[in-house]
């Protein structure tokens, strides 16, 4: 008795251990070639004298490997920097015809799978003065355009970023300044001192001039589409005002509640074109006020700012040569320098090719390989748990541990889909793993779990599952070339863009009689389909903005719920009303703040960027 009963129980232990597979993934070593990261391509185009983007050539940028200027090193790239320079609209608008032109451009990257940073200027070059002694590099008037011309300008281009939303990575606040660098300008004030050597700094009115430019931008630009700033102290004014201070205890970053939302905050990050050029960066952790803090107590805060928050958003730039003798700081950390340091804690998501290879080949034999393989996002899976097998009209589990090795997380919205697909008939279903792969942050590890309802009349049979990580876009999802491929030795079907993961599930003929309506369904449509295809908001009005002591919200819902977070997270106030409500505000502190308000009929949110006096 003893014996059958011992019999029975290893039975069962065994019937219950074949009901899962557990799967343990090889990690694989290779440069993978993933959309919006990576070392970039750098390419430039004249108004008067338009270059265009050749298909062919960065096709073959993006399959082969290649060298790039004066470089020691070689990379493959799904990233192209496109230089727009507006030199021939200085003083007057942009051309309808050259807008095509432009608008060819985007065309032509869409054909040749890869996406493209965005800048605009009006001048790329310095102009020494010979009469000059003290201006023996960028001598005014610079070249760049005033404010109503870039306001028009930038009107002008919201179709372009409309209509391209879908291969750009991101967009550069550019226009102002050489380069559109927001430095040496004759519209904005110029620090340089180039135009008036008694100023340094940047007034209250050239702060918000410049963010101005900066929000109509923002308000152009898509808004799942991040805009970058040439300096943390331009998103320290825009969001806290032109009297903000550098020290992120007053002017804090963003935080996890804010991240990935529409809000302005969430949507600015950073590029830096002086990236370890002596202790500041040339300039890009500097405070351009006047009367500020210690040089060093400047560069702990605006550091310690740009670190937390890029945790969010993204981060890229160039490396540049400050010195004639090479400074340790260019070298990699093994050898005491801060070049993947400092990627690592601001998070990096593209460099440079091309500029600058006196730095950049310092790093070859070194830590040259880590950079290629990390910056950005790196994915794969270390463990998953798979289910066996399924009745039709049941459930089935998966649970996948993803890890990011990267530098940073992704900073553009992307599909998490599981694929069936029946080894016999090749038919498939889809199911939506409900995440944002934007959460995903650098050097962690996720639990990516999910219960899916088989459908009644699924076809019986073994399915191979597969994990698609797609662009959110309707019109790339069918790319191989915008899927990301996991860092995985095997399981990537460059057909389709599919990562294989190694499992067989069984359906079986028999239907079960169990409810599973409250299950994420597997559909036989791909889940692209429900993607930016919301209903139609109601109508919400958020007044007064800037805020004094109070501010009203009117809308069509009811009832609603409300939220008054500040930049880092902190949600202030949580309340409840319907139609029109007050919000008393009198006790905040001032700065920026996003009101989040919440159907609690239809799910619909809303979200507004106010000021607090």
């Amino acid at each position: 008795m003893k014996m059958t009963l011992l019999l029975l129980s290893v039975l069962l232990h065994c019937a219950l251990v074949a009901q899962t597979s557990t799967i343990n993934y090889s990690m694989s070593n290779e440069d993978i070639v993933n959309p919006d990261r990576g070392f970039y391509f750098p390419t430039v185009t004249y108004a008067s004298n338009h270059t265009p983007l050749s298909e062919s050539q960065l096709i073959a940028n993006r399959t082969n490997y290649f060298t790039p200027w004066q470089a020691t090193y070689d990379v493959r790239t799904s990233l192209v920097f496109r230089y727009f320079v507006l030199d021939d609209f200085v003083n007057a608008p942009i051309r309808s015809s050259y807008l095509d032109t432009i608008q060819t451009d985007f065309n032509t990257a869409r054909n040749a799978g890869v996406k493209l940073i965005i800048r605009f200027s009006y001048i790329n070059a310095s102009s020494p003065d010979p009469q000059n002694p003290n201006c023996s590099f960028a001598c005014p008037p610079y070249g760049d355009a005033d404010k109503t011309r870039i306001l028009e300008h930038i009107a002008q281009l919201k179709e372009v970023f409309v209509n391209h939303a879908d291969v750009i990575s991101c967009v550069q606040m550019g226009f102002i300044g050489i380069w559109g660098e927001q430095y040496y300008s004759d519209h904005f004030g110029d620090a340089s001192g180039g135009i008036d050597p008694t100023t340094t700094y940047l007034t209250a009115q050239n702060w918000d001039d410049r963010s101005e430019v900066l929000d109509s931008l923002l308000r152009a630009v898509p808004e799942n589409v991040m805009v970058q700033v040439r300096y943390p102290q331009i998103k320290q004014k825009y969001l806290y005002g032109n009297g903000a201070s550098t020290d992120p205890a007053l002017s804090p970053p963003i935080g996890a509640a804010v991240a990935y939302t529409v809000s302005d905050a969430a949507r600015i990050g950073f590029h830096n074109d002086c990236f370890l050029a002596g202790d500041t960066d040339f300039g890009t952790f500097a405070n351009y006020d006047q009367n500020t803090a210690g040089g060093t107590t400047e560069l702990a805060r605006l550091r310690g700012y740009k670190a937390d928050d890029s945790k969010y958003t993204v981060v890229g730039g160039e490396t540049c040569f400050e010195n004639t003798e090479t400074p340790v700081d260019i070298k990699c950390a093994a050898e005491g320098g801060r070049a993947d340091g400092d990627m690592i804690q601001f998070h990096y998501t593209y460099l440079n090719s091309d500029y600058n290879n006196l730095v950049n080949n310092n790093w070859v034999n070194v830590c040259m390989d880590d950079v290629k393989l990390n910056l950005g996002y790196r994915l794969r899976i270390g463990q998953a748990v798979f289910q066996n097998q399924v009745d039709k009209g049941d459930s089935f589990s998966v649970s996948m541990d993803m890890v990011n090795d990267g530098f940073a997380a992704m900073h553009n919205p992307r599909l998490v889909e599981l694929i069936l697909e029946n080894i016999g008939s090749g038919k498939k279903y889809f199911g939506d793993l409900e995440v944002d792969p934007r959460s995903w942050a650098s050097n962690t590890s996720s639990t990516l779990s999910a219960t899916f309802c088989t459908p009644v009349d699924m076809e019986a049979g073994q399915y191979k599952l597969y994990l698609n990580l797609a662009d959110a876009h309707p019109s790339l999802y069918d790319s191989p070339a915008y899927s990301v491929r996991l860092a995985h030795s095997t399981g990537w079907d460059a057909a389709t863009g599919y990562n294989d993961l190694m499992h067989t599930l069984t359906v079986n003929s028999n239907t079960s009689t169990a409810a599973c309506a409250d299950i994420l369904d597997l559909r036989e449509v791909p889940i692209i389909t429900n993607v930016y295809t919301t209903a139609t908001p109601p109508c919400i009005e958020i007044y007064p903005n800037p805020v004094d002591n109070y501010f009203v919200i009117k809308g069509e819902l009811a009832p609603y719920t409300v939220e008054v977070i500040d930049a880092s997270g902190v949600t202030f106030q949580t309340l409840t009303g319907s139609n029109t409500i007050t919000i008393n505000t009198s006790t905040l502190p001032a700065g920026m703040y996003l009101v989040r308000v919440s159907s609690n009929v239809n799910n619909h949110v809303h979200l507004q960027k106010i000021i607090k006096n």
